[in-house]
């Protein structure tokens, strides 16, 4: 199992721009992810459906 947890990929940062509440520029959302990530929590209407969407 350690063997595949090495080479495994994940995704480090996701930048949404532009889309649905999410602005552009400086008002575009930036995640900084670490590996492990399983849930994303927040308060209902926050945006976090639309980051699967993406």
């Amino acid at each position: 199992m350690n063997e595949l947890r090495e080479a495994a990929m994940y995704i480090s940062e996701l930048k949404v721009e532009n889309f649905r509440l999410f602005g552009e520029g400086e008002n575009a959302a930036l995640l900084g992810l670490r590996p492990g990530l399983t849930a994303i929590v927040g308060e209902n209407d926050s945006g976090k459906s639309v980051i699967v969407d993406v």
